[in-house]
């Protein structure tokens, strides 16, 4: 432990001594030069995102590629589309004999460079049971959340809460994925 000390005292004595050569006297003005933007636009990178290739009895749906006109109307279907397609996928299985997505309610809202969509979801999946199991009946799934949506000229992001919970970060850069990245 005094081994430690002593060589945090010694590291501390040689930094302070190398700060000290080549400063400026006590009464020079220091000047700060003038903050430029050097802010590198990172490349857009999506989330992957796993779906089963579904079974016999129900397939995966296809997710909307295209940008959707940045109006609250177009944005608002364009945000239903997507969750509609991956509520459905995002069920699926070896199993699962049928999934049922019912979109209950959208709100949209203008938010900094883009719009935020939040959409009441339902889903019911039925499931039948595993290979060799003693029960022989489906077993049926429900779920409820809101799904929320931000979307831009660049970017679509989606994130997930229990019904009526919010997210604080109006562009879901922090608590959402990113799902689709377009050419402003």
């Amino acid at each position: 432990m005094r081994i430690h000390a002593v060589v945090l005292v010694a590291a501390l004595a040689l930094t302070a001594g190398c700060a000290a050569i080549g400063g400026q006297p006590p009464d020079a003005t220091a000047t700060t030069p003038a903050p430029t933007e050097t802010r590198t636009d990172e490349p857009c990178r999506t989330d992957l995102l796993l779906t089963s290739d579904g079974n016999d009895h129900v397939t995966p749906k296809p997710l909307p590629e295209e940008r959707p006109e940045l109006t609250p109307e177009a944005v608002a279907q364009s945000a239903r589309e997507y969750e509609r397609a991956f509520a459905h996928n995002h069920d699926l299985g070896e199993r699962v004999r049928e999934v049922t997505v019912e979109l209950q309610g959208t709100t949209v809202r203008s938010v900094d460079d883009g719009f935020r969509v939040r959409v009441h979801v339902w889903t019911r999946t039925v499931v039948d049971p595993p290979a060799g199991a003693t029960v022989t009946e489906a077993t049926t799934r429900e779920s409820f959340y809101d799904a929320h949506y931000f979307v831009s000229g660049d970017v679509l992001r989606r994130a997930e809460t229990e019904r009526h919970g919010t997210l604080p970060d109006p562009d879901l850069s922090r608590s959402g994925v990113t799902l689709s990245c377009w050419d402003g």
